[in-house]
């Protein structure tokens, strides 16, 4: 005896219910500051969520923190590029971010080395464009705007009449302090402004603790 039985044709499956495959973008950001600055903080918070929101991807999302108060020691970038090269050896980013000058002046230097061939998106802080040999590299310029501060606190507090600007003493606070006397120069007849640079931290509080608060604007 023959027996025949139906067979059914096999269904090609919903497009909607097809699952694509995995997308996974490997992203590096290297800030010029500490893990611990400000803007480390709040980038490492916010960015993962803004790429893979804006891409709708999946992301292995690294950071590195340059610390650019010691950029200018040779011996430490030298260690922290062999540092870099050695940690991600095998791994093919889809893209590094570089945040500020002195990440971006660090991927000039060495990124044909530990990254070739990956694009390179800057957020730079100089007031002009960068000089870059840098390939497939592009970014925004953000200097700081410390003329537009001033108004600002002025407007905020009217009974100001003077201004005390504190930084450091690296290189980068002397580029900072630099900018700040170019920027400050128009508020000269409006203001007495002291520049506090390089102070010890005891004397630099010591020295805060005695200056009238309500009557001057404070720029760190």
């Amino acid at each position: 005896m023959l027996s025949v039985w139906p067979v059914a044709e096999p269904r090609a499956q919903s497009p909607a219910l097809a699952r694509p495959p995995t997308v996974q973008k490997e992203v590096l950001v290297l800030y010029s500051s500490r893990r611990d600055a400000q803007l480390s903080v709040v980038s490492d918070r916010d960015l993962p969520r803004i790429l893979e929101r804006g891409l709708s991807v999946d992301l292995d999302f690294y950071s590195e923190y340059l610390d650019r108060a010691r950029a200018n020691d040779p011996d430490y970038m030298a260690r922290f590029r062999d540092f870099l090269e050695v940690k991600y050896r095998g791994v093919q980013f889809d893209v590094v971010i570089a945040v500020q000058n002195a990440a971006l002046q660090f991927l000039e230097q060495n990124k044909t080395r530990i990254f070739p061939g990956v694009p390179v998106v800057y957020l730079a802080t100089s007031s002009g464009p960068p000089r870059l040999t840098l390939e497939r590299a592009t970014g925004i310029l953000a200097p700081p705007a410390l003329g537009g501060t001033l108004d600002l606190a002025a407007s905020l507090q009217p009974d100001a009449h003077e201004v005390f600007v504190v930084t450091g003493a690296s290189a980068v606070d002397q580029e900072y302090l630099a900018l700040a006397q170019s920027e400050l120069r128009r508020f000269e007849s409006r203001f007495r402004i002291t520049y506090l640079s390089g102070w010890p931290m005891a004397e630099l509080k010591a020295k805060l603790a005695t200056l009238p608060i309500t009557r001057s604007c404070f720029m760190c």
